[in-house]
């Protein structure tokens, strides 16, 4: 049995997805042109389920150019609602880290707790890429032990470093960051990104990578 037929198809509930990244939209109140709220809503929740836009953020990794160099660095925004397993007293605000290539183009992100500290809410992300690489960050993620993990991986760190008296700044290890700077100015178009609504937080993270796609696909298709 293969049940009743679906009265909306995947790209009428995905061209609503799109609105209310782009307008930031409630979900009860899309414009009558889309299909019911709830059915938008649980096609997404199905698409969340099935890692549906990480795997087309993937897909779309393989067709960016080649490169070098990689910006990390993150973004707190205020969150008005979300269920989250981080303390209570955190919820206030939900942090982004995000990892560009160097033409400032995403590349993966994840998401934590505004309180996190970025050294631990960029998780594994430093690690994911290529051997023979160069990360740039900022003075936020200096740290002996994770300049040392990068190098067993095979990556060049270069984390601009805590000042503090008697020590001498090299240009070397922040030139470029304003690339990220400009990437997370992109997102800003994205008016559903500019605060949490989301009560779960893999639906938050879901309009992120969505939001990702949406920047790259323009790139990659010139």
């Amino acid at each position: 049995h293969m049940g009743r037929p679906r009265k909306w198809s995947d790209r009428d509930c995905l061209d609503a997805v799109l609105f209310i990244l782009d307008s930031g939209c409630r979900w009860n109140s899309l414009p009558e042109l889309f299909p019911p709220s709830t059915t938008v809503f649980d096609r997404f929740s199905l698409w969340v389920k099935q890692g549906v836009f990480q795997k087309i953020l993937a897909r779309l990794r393989k067709r960016m150019p080649s490169s070098q160099m990689f910006y990390l660095d993150s973004t707190v925004k205020p969150a008005k609602k979300g269920q989250t397993h981080f303390k209570s007293g955190e919820r206030q605000k939900h942090k982004t880290s995000l990892i560009t290539d160097e033409a400032g183009l995403p590349v993966n992100l994840t998401i934590h707790a505004g309180g996190r500290h970025d050294l631990y809410a960029c998780g594994s992300l430093p690690y994911s890429i290529a051997k023979s690489s160069v990360l740039v960050a900022d003075r936020g993620y200096d740290a002996r032990w994770l300049s040392q993990k990068l190098k067993k991986y095979g990556i060049t760190s270069r984390i601009r470093k805590r000042s503090w008296k008697g020590r001498r700044k090299s240009p070397k290890n922040h030139l470029g960051r304003w690339k990220i700077e400009r990437t997370f100015a992109w997102f800003h178009k994205f008016r559903k990104l500019l605060v949490r609504w989301e009560y779960k937080p893999s639906h938050w993270k879901a309009f992120w990578l969505l939001g990702c796609v949406q920047l790259l696909l323009p790139k990659l298709t010139e």
